[in-house]
């Protein structure tokens, strides 16, 4: 699948497949969606390898099943691994489905908001969902 997706992205940089196609075929290979916009911009903020990984990485299995611990040691790891487009894509993905966040919420906490640890986790446990 890794090899699969760079040789796409390969033949659509080269100018030989077009972009709609090539993030079509991207997102059949990887099974995630990718979007033309994705597959055009990732260049700006990640490499090629960060921008496969994170199609292809393994989500965190037993979401469902994170508690406060395990949601502090993986926000931790989120900022010591600050850099890796991977930990945070996999990290935030996992933490943002249990607390019922949307996506992104977790890298605007850590990168914009410039929360600590136990700020962060409190913020996505806060009850966000707006009752009729």
């Amino acid at each position: 699948m890794r090899e699969e997706g760079i040789k796409i992205i390969e033949t659509y940089e080269n100018g030989k497949m077009g972009l709609e196609k090539a993030a079509s075929r991207l997102s059949a290979v990887t099974n995630k969606e990718v979007t033309p916009f994705q597959l055009d911009s990732y260049p700006s903020y990640q490499s090629t390898e960060d921008f496969i990984q994170i199609l292809t990485l393994k989500p965190i299995k037993n979401w469902k099943k994170i508690d406060d611990a395990r949601a502090r040691d993986l926000i931790v790891e989120m900022y010591e691994k600050i850099e890796s487009h991977v930990v945070q894509a996999r990290n935030g993905e996992a933490l943002e489905k249990r607390f019922e966040n949307s996506i992104g919420f977790l890298s605007e906490l850590i990168f914009t908001q410039e929360m600590d640890v136990e700020d962060i986790l409190r913020e996505l446990k806060k009850d966000t969902v707006i009752r009729l």
